[in-house]
């Protein structure tokens, strides 16, 4: 049986290396890609304290 949690994202629009590391280390943000389907890849960003909350709860 699996959990189902939710948690919020936002779309980001700077893209790269460079963005994705000062997001990481000013914002405490986590950057991600989705893919899937024929739609184009899209850019988008969680607040780390909501993947770390996840990743805790994930091994229960």
């Amino acid at each position: 049986m699996s959990a189902h949690i939710e948690f919020s994202a936002q779309v980001r629009k700077d893209v790269g290396k460079g963005a994705s590391r000062r997001l990481r280390r000013l914002d405490e943000k986590v950057p991600a890609v989705v893919y899937g389907g024929s739609k184009p890849p899209q850019a988008i960003q969680f607040l780390q304290r909501h993947v770390s909350k996840f990743l805790e709860c994930e091994s229960v």
